[in-house]
C-alpha cells in the first residue's frame, strides 16, 4: 500500500520479545499511510493505490453534499415539476430538473411533503440572443413591490399598453390608435365651428392648422357634460376663438390672473389650451397662448 512500508518485521515475530518500539514504528507507518493529504488514495494510478471506487454500486442513496454529491437527484423528462416531487422522491435542495420537451430548467428550492418548491431558471433561447419566457403574457418583469430600477433599451420597446407614473420624451410620438386617458386627433377647419360640431370634438386633441383663423362656438353646457375635455392646440400662422357668450357660457381662465369671463377668448399663434366642462354653463380653462 502506498504510503506503508514495513518497519521491524524481524522483530516481530515468533519467538521474538515483545517489545514496543518496533510495534511503534509500525503504527506509525500505518498512520502515515491513512493520511488525509499525503497518503494512500485510491485512483489506481500506480501499485500500492488502490483501485477507484465505483460509487454507484458503493453507496446507497445519494453522495453529500459536503463529500462532492449532489444531495439528491436529478431529473429529465417531458414534463415540469410539482410540489409533489419532494423529498419522498429522492429530490433534495438544489436538485435540477429539466424539461426536454420545452428545453426549460427548473431548481428546487424546498422539498418538504408534497411542499417542494421548484423555480424556472432564466432561459436564454438557443440563438442566445434573447430572455425566452416560454409562453405568451404568462411572465412578469419584476413585482409590485419589487421593482427593478432603471431600463435601458437601445432599440424599440414594443408595448401592448403602458401606465407610467411619469414619462419624458425626446422625440416625436407616433401613434396611430390613440393613447389612452388622452385625447385623440381631430383636425379642425378653419372659420366658424359650431356649437353642435364643437361638442363632438370633445375628448379629443384639436388641432388647427394652416394659416386662417377659426371661431369655435362653446356649447350649452348642462350639467352631465362635466368632465369633458378640448385640448386645443393651435397650429394655424392666425388666432382661434372661442365663442363664449354665444350661449351665455362662463370660462375660468386659470393662466395669470384666474378669472371668470362671459367673452370671447383668444388662442395665439403655437398656443395650447386645455378647455374642461365644470358643470351647466361653466368651463375652465388653462395652457399657453391664451388673451
Amino acid at each position: 500500500m502506498a504510503g506503508y512500508t514495513r518497519q521491524s518485521s524481524s522483530s516481530i515475530a515468533s519467538g521474538q520479545a515483545v517489545s514496543a518500539v518496533p510495534l511503534n514504528n509500525e503504527f506509525n507507518q500505518v498512520q502515515s499511510a491513512f493520511d488525509a493529504s499525503s497518503g494512500h488514495n485510491h485512483d489506481g494510478s500506480s501499485a500500492g493505490n488502490g483501485p477507484k471506487i465505483v460509487l454507484t454500486t458503493s453507496i446507497s442513496g445519494f453522495l453529500p453534499l459536503a463529500h462532492g454529491g449532489i444531495a439528491g437527484k436529478n431529473q429529465v423528462t417531458t414534463s415540469n415539476p410539482a410540489a409533489t416531487n419532494d423529498t419522498g422522491e429522492g429530490y433534495a435542495v438544489g436538485s435540477f430538473w429539466g424539461n426536454s420537451s420545452t428545453k426549460r430548467g427548473y431548481i428546487a428550492y424546498a422539498v418538504g411533503d408534497d411542499a417542494a418548491e421548484w423555480k424556472e431558471i432564466a432561459h436564454i433561447n438557443k440563438d442566445g440572443n434573447a430572455i425566452d419566457p416560454g409562453a405568451d403574457n404568462t411572465v412578469d418583469l419584476g413585482t409590485n413591490s419589487n421593482q427593478f430600477k432603471d431600463l435601458y433599451i437601445n432599440g424599440t420597446a414594443n408595448i401592448d399598453a403602458l401606465a407610467a407614473d411619469a414619462a419624458t420624451v425626446t422625440g416625436a410620438i407616433t401613434g396611430t390608435g390613440g393613447i389612452t386617458s388622452f385625447p385623440t386627433f381631430q383636425s379642425s377647419a378653419s372659420g366658424t365651428v359650431s356649437a353642435s360640431t364643437f361638442a363632438g370634438y370633445a375628448n379629443k386633441r384639436v388641432v388647427l392648422s394652416g394659416s386662417s383663423a377659426a371661431t369655435y362656438v362653446l356649447p350649452d353646457a348642462v350639467s352631465g357634460d362635466q368632465g369633458k375635455t378640448w385640448i386645443i392646440n393651435n397650429a394655424s400662422s392666425a388666432a382661434i376663438t372661442l365663442d363664449v357668450d354665444g350661449n351665455s357660457q362662463t370660462v375660468t381662465k386659470l393662466t395669470g390672473s384666474a378669472a371668470a369671463v362671459t367673452t370671447d377668448i383668444t388662442i395665439a399663434s403655437g398656443g395650447v389650451a386645455e378647455l374642461i366642462c365644470t358643470g351647466a354653463d361653466s368651463y375652465i380653462l388653462y395652457g399657453s397662448g391664451i388673451a
